[in-house]
């Protein structure tokens, strides 16, 4: 079968996590893999990642658990080796709790407030 290349680019990225016994959320695979050059947006590439735990492509050792990240109480799933405690990611820098770092706007809203604001992509002129 054949899949678009980013979807390689996804599962290469959670497999070399999981051999880590690392944990991560689907945001953190989508900045991973978007570093790589792959510019599909976070609500396409974090159904790739739910969609390998869905079919066990994480294996049986790798639990999911919803998790609350940031100031504005945004709710991810935090995949993670069933002997890790959840409550750590973060903690030591194994992951990011991104939403509280980077207070980022969510992505599928982000094109409509550049448009609000009259910003334009590559447009340096028009950025305030």
């Amino acid at each position: 079968m054949c899949y678009p290349s980013y979807r390689q680019a996804v599962e290469t990225e959670v497999l070399r996590r999981i051999a880590a016994q690392e944990m991560f959320t689907a945001w953190d695979i989508t900045r991973a893999v978007q570093a790589q050059g792959f510019h599909q947006p976070h609500r396409v590439l974090k159904e790739v990642v739910h969609c390998l735990h869905r079919y066990g492509r994480m294996g049986g050792d790798y639990q999911r658990a919803v998790i609350t990240v940031g100031d504005e109480g945004v709710q991810a799933f935090l995949y993670h080796h069933g002997e890790a405690d959840p409550r750590t990611y973060g903690a030591s820098g194994g992951g990011s709790n991104h939403f509280a770092l980077a207070r980022l706007v969510p992505q599928a809203k982000r094109g409509l407030l550049d448009a609000l604001l009259g910003r334009a992509r590559g447009n340096a002129a028009l950025r305030p």
